[in-house]
């Protein structure tokens, strides 16, 4: 979380009358925090919903490996799963059944099972963060 929010923060600038500029300390806003807030709650959104997979504690840590890498290499594949999850499914499904049924789409067919894992997982996330927004 502190290299998102020191990631997300600024340092100000302050010209003098002399056109110099003055570092001063950095500055976050309110929406830089909210959006840092919201992004960490999904963090924890993903360990929960992986807790209620059955599957061994190698195969969890190998997921939340993919996850990381999820924001570079697959951000594209999870748009197309999060598009997926919100034209075929509702609020009444239980999230389990929504995660297991986006990860048989043919745009995931290529992914190793970890990986749509890691997608399906983070693109249930961040719906869900689309919701509460």
């Amino acid at each position: 979380m502190f290299r998102v929010v020191s990631q997300k923060s600024e340092f100000k600038l302050k010209n003098d009358d002399e056109g110099n500029r003055e570092r001063l300390k950095k500055i976050i806003t309110s929406d830089d925090l909210n959006a840092i807030l919201r992004k960490t709650e999904t963090f924890v959104m993903f360990d929960q919903i992986l807790n209620q997979f059955s599957m061994s504690m190698l195969k969890k840590s190998l997921i939340k490996k993919e996850n990381f890498q999820i924001k570079v290499m697959y951000q594209e594949a999870r748009k197309r799963a999060t598009s997926f999850m919100k034209d075929n499914f509702d609020e009444k499904v239980n999230e389990l059944t929504v995660i297991t049924e986006t990860m048989k789409i043919e745009e995931l067919s290529t992914f190793e099972e970890n990986a749509r894992y890691a997608i399906c997982i983070s693109a249930y996330c961040n719906w869900v963060e689309d919701i509460n927004v």
